[in-house]
């Protein structure tokens, strides 16, 4: 574990709030807004979709953040961190990715893989409190803490009871956007725009005026005709759907919460495969499938 290239200095102005997004006001008890979420594709009244699979870099912020917390010789370091030995069982040219992918900047882009399901749901509930911290902090309702440890961690639901110790500002009420690993009802809604699946070419490759998309352009999927594979690409390679999302088919498989599923398929897959199944069986990480999240607004109250 090379828990030594993530200790460096991070502001609470992470990558995860540097993209641009649809705008949503902050509910609060004073004139105050913000716009939210950032990196999100908004499917609905209150349902955004992260634009991108989550990324290496983004991992690494998630990780470099337990170091400093916790120590970089942590229980919760060696929990969050991906298993990168998956790459032992892909082809010969892609093993060297075991010692580089996760770390390298080449890849910083590319969505990281050798993730669980637990590992993903954590990875969102941080990234729910952290920019809920950073956001406070912007609104001056807290202080920024330079030396942030596990006993002063902030939390929105000890911020909303008054028991975070560097409030400047007790608010009775605020929004905040609740990031989640998607279930599957919410991966059919977004990728597919029902509830219901139908095939990849009456409803991903067809344009608005009904005229069939060239599945290279949007896809990274294997050729019919290429037997060799030939791994993930950065998470702004090819185009994005009509719905403004990259990656929701091919690439990699997209961890789903509650069954032991990822969805959407791989770079391994053919377009005649994803016609025919977009599920594949997962119960542990490996070297094709990773996630994104999605996020809702929620009411907090104080007590």
């Amino acid at each position: 574990m090379k828990a030594t290239h993530y200790i460096y200095t991070i502001t609470l102005m992470i990558l995860v709030l540097s993209c641009h997004a649809p705008t949503k006001k902050i509910l609060t008890n004073d004139s105050k807004g913000l716009s939210f979420p950032p990196g999100t594709v908004q499917v609905d009244d209150n349902f955004y979709v992260d634009r991108n699979e989550i990324g290496n870099i983004d991992y690494r912020e998630y990780l470099a953040w337990i170091i400093r917390v916790y120590g970089s010789d942590s229980e919760e370091l060696i929990a969050a961190y991906p298993n990168e030995s998956v790459w032992k069982f892909a082809t010969k040219d892609l093993q060297q990715y075991e010692t580089n992918y996760l770390n390298a900047d080449l890849f910083s882009n590319y969505p990281v893989v050798g993730i669980n399901r637990l590992q993903a749901e954590k990875y969102a509930s941080w990234r729910t409190n952290i920019i809920a911290q950073s956001r406070l902090i912007q609104m001056g309702y807290i202080k920024a803490i330079k030396d942030q440890t596990k006993d002063n961690l902030f939390t929105i639901t000890q911020y909303m009871k008054g028991e975070y110790p560097y409030t400047t500002k007790q608010i009775s009420k605020i929004e905040f956007p609740i990031y989640t690993v998607p279930t599957l009802d919410e991966w059919n809604r977004y990728v597919l725009g029902i509830t219901e699946k139908k095939t990849l070419n009456y409803v991903i490759l067809t344009n608005n005026d009904g005229t069939i998309r060239k599945a290279t352009k949007y896809y990274n999927i294997s050729q019919e005709s290429i037997t060799n594979k030939i791994g993930p690409k950065s998470n702004a390679e090819f185009l994005p759907m009509n719905n403004g999302l990259w990656h929701t088919i091919g690439n990699v498989s997209e961890i789903i919460t509650g069954q032991p599923l990822a969805m959407g398929g791989s770079w391994l897959n053919t377009l005649t495969e994803l016609n025919q199944n977009l599920e594949t069986e997962f119960t542990q990480e490996n070297y094709y499938t990773g996630f994104r999240n999605v996020c809702r607004f929620q009411e907090f109250t104080s007590k």
